[in-house]
């Protein structure tokens, strides 16, 4: 299986990325499930943790460049 950058993955999906990403010293959390009791311990939910560098710096990234398009920024 080939791995798809970010980009890639919005064009391929041609809409708003609806995942949940948790981005905590280095380690990326990524998937759907809502961080809620039924959400991680119910539902049936696909969710990825990874420390790959590439990984991380990219879902860094996108974190600052949306949170200084935001009212938080």
């Amino acid at each position: 299986m080939r791995s798809l950058d970010v980009d890639e993955l919005r064009r391929a999906f041609r809409a708003a990325l609806h995942a949940k990403i948790g981005l905590f010293d280095g380690v990326l959390i990524l998937g759907s499930a809502n961080w809620t009791l039924s959400g991680l311990g119910v539902n049936h939910e696909l969710d990825i943790e990874t420390q790959d560098p590439h990984a991380v710096a990219a879902y860094g990234s996108r974190f600052s460049s949306d949170w200084s398009r935001s009212a938080g920024g």
